[in-house]
């Protein structure tokens, strides 16, 4: 996400860091089985001692559809916004 932060160029839907461990072309893609094998992946840094319920609370910070667009909708190619929305709504969805 810091690398994103400073990148000046516009993004495409599959140069966004989704947070499954395979790359995504269509937000189909985007499954709740690959999503919980990313987020609740007990080697992932951050998730030592943390509930579920905490890990998603946080994430949901990230990837909250308002939160997202204001922070980084900008940064995507224009006809890339209807396919980034509804891959982000399926993610707040699962949270």
């Amino acid at each position: 996400w810091d690398a994103l932060k400073s990148y000046t160029a516009l993004l495409a839907f599959n140069q966004l860091p989704w947070p499954v461990l395979q790359n995504v072309f269509t937000p189909a893609e985007i499954t709740q089985e690959l999503l919980a094998e990313f987020f609740f992946n007990p080697t992932r840094p951050g998730n030592e001692n943390k509930s579920k319920k905490e890990l998603a609370r946080s994430e949901l910070l990230r990837w909250h559809p308002d939160k997202f667009a204001g922070k980084i909708l900008g940064r995507i190619f224009p006809e890339d916004h209807p396919v980034v929305l509804e891959a982000v709504g399926v993610i707040a969805r699962f949270l």
